[in-house]
This record gives C-alpha cells, sequence and structure tokens, in this order.
C-alpha cells in the first residue's frame, strides 16, 4: 500500500471516530482532451478532473443523502468545492483531507533539478504561483476545515488563509519484525520516482560513499525498477531487490540493522517510510524534516541533522551490536507510545462542533 492508500485509509478510519458514516464517492480523471494537453504540456492548475460534471452527481447526491460534510480527500479536488458552496452555501461544511499542497513539491522539483530553457522556466514560475494562489483563494472562500498532515503545513495553510485547521499526526500500527540484523546491511523502502526519495537516497550514498567505509551494504526497494537498477550501477555497496511481497518484505527487513529515512527538506505531507519502519520495530535513522508529521510521547528515534551527519551516525552504531540494540527497543517504545485515532477523532469532532 502506497503513501496515498495509507494517508486515505486513515482519515477514513479517523472520520468514522469522530462519528461520521461515511460515504465514498470515486471519481475518474479527466478524459476531457483539453484539459489532458494541459497536463502534459506542464500547466494545469489543479485541474485533472472534469469538475462542472462531478459536481452535478455529487450534488444529487448530496440533496438525497441529506449530507451536511463532505470531505475532499486530498487537494486535487480544491476546485471542486466551490460547486458545493455556491449550491448549499454554509448548509454544508467541507472539510479538506489534505495529503499536502501540490506547490510544497512543485517548489523544490523546479528550483532543485538545475538549469532548464526559458520557457519552460518561466512557465513552471507561472504554474507555481497559480497554485498557490488557486490554494489560498479556495482555502478563503469554500473550506471550512483544513486538515493537516504536518505542523510545518498546517503553519502554511493558516498563512494561506485557512479559516479552520488542524495537524492530525500520523498513527503508529506497530507489526514487529523479529529482527535478525545483518550488521552490514541497511536499507531503504520507497517510491523510486518521487523526487525526494530519488534525492535522498542518492545524497545518503554519495555520503556513505566519502567515508570509505568498506563493510557496509545498502539495500533499495521499490518501483520503478529502472531508478533502482540505475542507483545499484553507481554504487559498488547498493543492491536494488524490486518489489517483494509482504512475507518477502519482512524477512528481508529482519536483517537490516537500519531503517533508512533521508528526507533532507520539507516537502508535501509527511514520511509514509518512517511510520513503516517504526512499525516493524527494528532501528530507524531519520532526520528531523523526515520526522514531521509524527509525534510520540516515549522513545526515540536516531534523527540525523545532515546527510553527512547521517552518514556518519551509521557507521557509528553498526560497530556495536549492543548500541543497536538500544536503538531498536527506543523505536520499539515509540511505535507503542503514538497517538491513536479514537483520540485524534474526538479533536475532529470538537473542532466542528458535531
Amino acid at each position: 500500500m502506497g503513501g496515498v492508500q495509507l494517508c486515505t485509509f486513515e482519515y477514513i478510519e479517523l472520520l468514522k471516530n469522530a462519528g461520521f458514516n461515511i460515504i465514498l464517492f470515486p471519481v475518474q480523471y479527466t478524459t476531457n482532451l483539453f484539459l489532458k494537453l494541459k497536463i502534459k504540456a506542464g500547466i494545469e492548475i489543479y485541474t485533472k478532473f472534469e469538475f462542472k460534471k462531478i459536481a452535478k452527481s455529487l450534488i444529487i447526491k448530496i440533496k438525497e443523502g441529506n449530507v451536511r460534510y463532505v470531505a475532499l480527500n486530498q487537494v486535487d479536488y480544491l476546485n471542486l468545492a466551490s460547486y458545493i458552496k455556491n449550491e448549499f452555501n454554509d448548509k454544508v461544511k467541507i472539510i479538506l483531507l489534505s495529503h499536502g499542497n501540490e506547490s510544497g513539491d512543485f517548489l523544490h522539483k523546479i528550483v532543485r533539478r538545475g538549469e532548464v530553457k526559458f520557457l519552460i522556466r518561466f512557465r513552471d514560475i507561472f504554474r507555481l504561483g497559480a497554485l498557490i494562489y488557486t490554494e489560498s483563494k479556495v482555502f478563503i472562500n469554500y473550506i471550512d476545515l483544513v486538515v493537516s498532515l504536518s505542523e510545518t503545513e498546517f503553519q502554511i495553510n493558516n498563512w494561506l488563509g485557512a479559516k479552520s485547521s488542524i495537524f492530525i499526526p500520523r498513527t503508529f500500527n506497530p507489526s514487529f519484525v523479529e529482527w535478525k540484523p545483518d550488521i552490514a546491511k541497511i536499507g531503504f523502502l520507497g517510491t523510486l520516482n518521487h523526487k525526494p526519495n530519488l534525492d535522498g537516497i542518492l545524497t545518503l550514498c554519495n555520503e556513505l560513499k566519502k567515508t570509505n567505509y568498506q563493510n557496509i551494504q545498502v539495500i533499495i526497494l521499490g518501483q520503478p525498477e529502472k531508478e533502482g537498477y540505475e542507483i545499484q550501477e553507481k554504487f559498488s555497496f547498493v543492491k536494488y531487490l524490486g518489489y517483494l511481497d509482504e512475507t518477502q518484505l519482512r524477512t528481508e527487513v529482519s536483517t537490516w540493522s537500519f531503517f533508512l529515512n533521508p528526507v533532507f527538506w520539507y516537502s508535501r505531507g509527511a514520511s509514509t517510510k518512517l511510520a513503516q519502519g517504526v512499525n516493524w520495530g527494528i532501528p530507524v535513522i531519520s532526520t528531523i524534516q523526515g520526522n514531521r508529521g509524527y509525534s510520540w510521547s516515549k522513545g526515540e528515534i536516531l534523527t540525523a541533522k545532515s546527510p553527512s551527519d547521517m552518514a556518519h551516525l551509521i557507521i557509528k552504531y553498526l560497530q556495536s551490536r549492543d548500541e543497536l540494540e538500544i536503538l531498536k527497543d527506543n523505536v520499539r517504545l515509540v511505535a507503542t507510545h503514538g497517538p491513536d485515532l479514537a483520540g485524534l477523532g474526538i479533536k475532529i469532532k470538537d473542532i466542528l462542533s458535531l
């Protein structure tokens, strides 16, 4: 299950715990040729769906079910909010279940990619401004509550003009593996064509290479294969294993001395990878940026200040099985002392005055 699916599942459970009866309303990406051309041309501004057509069906559903609350799952559906409000005004409240604003990732994508042609740079700067403008306009005029996945985006959404907002931390669902580590083996699991993931693991591998530490193997799991094999080819200590089923995955992860969360800047949403490592109950090394969107009352996660610091901390702890045991025990404390959906559901219920 990917990050979007995991967050969606948690949001559904959260709303159930807030007392909502959930009615799912699936939608399809646009088949409109003009809109598809805009997407391909890189000038799409929250227009991946035919909202006018979707709104007609949704409005009927709202009236038939006497629905009082509509939850939009992801900012991709922002432009649906105006149709709902124009039809129902404040009789229907709109909740945005944010997985992170598009502008948050797009900013890093266009700034960190290096030099490009003038027209492409102009197009992308225009699109970035249009994304931020749209986010702010819809938050101010049509959204009654913005639910954010991280403290960082909670503040950004307030700055954008959210009328009401709340930060809901990610939850943990411990399923500890039987940890039998290969002291030299560390691992990474993630979507490899997602720029923060790809840049993160490449940056860390470069730092590990600089240390000249010989006794180390970095296992990489994830898709697409193209990026995975390219990383393996670039670094002699990397082994790419691609996709594993659940049984194979748990067996492989149980041999890792570290679960890697090399997140080195603030991108959209929260790092779903962190929860996965914590749930398995093995030593995790992360960053301040990688820890965003989480809270816990007991235990610690080893947190690096920079890519270089992460590389040196890994090497330091790989030389002591006893120290790794302490890290593992701390991660398991974190896993069992995070927030629960029942308590978070009450927070949602209170803020909406249900």
